[in-house]
C-alpha cells in the first residue's frame, strides 16, 4: 500500500498507513505498526448487521484492566452502530511509539455525544490497532483508514 501525505500540522505530516472497505467480518486490524508518534484511525459510512458498539482494541490486548474508559471492558468502546445507523468518526492515539500509557481521543462525527477520552494503560508502544464490532455483528458497509505522524 502506498503512503501518502494528507495534511501538515506544525511540520508534522500525516501519512496514510493503510485503508480497507468494511463489507464483511467483525473486525479489521492494522498490524506491524512502528515508527509513528501519533496514530489516527478514521472511518466513514460504517454500518453493522445489527445494533452494535464499535470499539478500538490496541496491541491485540483484551486485558480489561488496561482500558480506563469502562471497568471490565477489554477495549475502548466508543459508539453505537447498527443496520439503520451509519457512522463516521475518528480515534487519535498519542505517544504511540513510546513505552508509556497512551491517551486515546475518540469522537464520532454523526453522534457528537459519543466523544470520549480514554487511556490505554499498558506502557508498550502501539504495534496493532483493531476496529471491532463489540457484539460480533458483521460490518456491512464503510471504510476505515489509519494515518500516522512519523516519530
Amino acid at each position: 500500500m502506498a503512503v501518502g501525505t494528507v495534511s501538515s500540522i506544525n511540520d508534522d505530516v500525516w501519512q496514510l498507513i493503510g485503508s480497507s472497505s468494511l463489507t464483511s467480518g467483525t473486525s479489521y486490524s492494522f498490524t506491524s505498526i512502528s515508527g509513528y508518534k501519533t496514530l489516527m484511525l478514521t472511518f466513514k459510512g460504517v454500518t453493522t448487521s445489527a445494533n452494535s458498539y464499535m470499539a478500538v482494541r490496541l496491541n491485540n490486548d483484551s486485558t480489561a484492566g488496561n482500558y480506563s474508559q469502562f471497568t471490565g471492558e477489554s477495549e475502548t468502546r466508543f459508539l453505537v452502530s447498527g443496520n439503520a445507523i451509519t457512522r463516521a468518526g475518528g480515534v487519535i492515539i498519542h505517544n504511540a511509539n513510546q513505552d508509556v500509557p497512551h491517551k486515546v481521543e475518540l469522537t464520532t462525527y454523526s453522534a457528537p455525544e459519543a466523544a470520549n477520552l480514554a487511556f490505554y494503560l499498558d506502557p508498550t508502544a502501539i504495534n496493532r490497532v483493531d476496529l471491532i464490532s463489540r457484539e460480533s455483528y458483521a460490518f456491512t458497509a464503510g471504510t476505515v483508514y489509519l494515518y500516522g505522524i512519523a516519530a
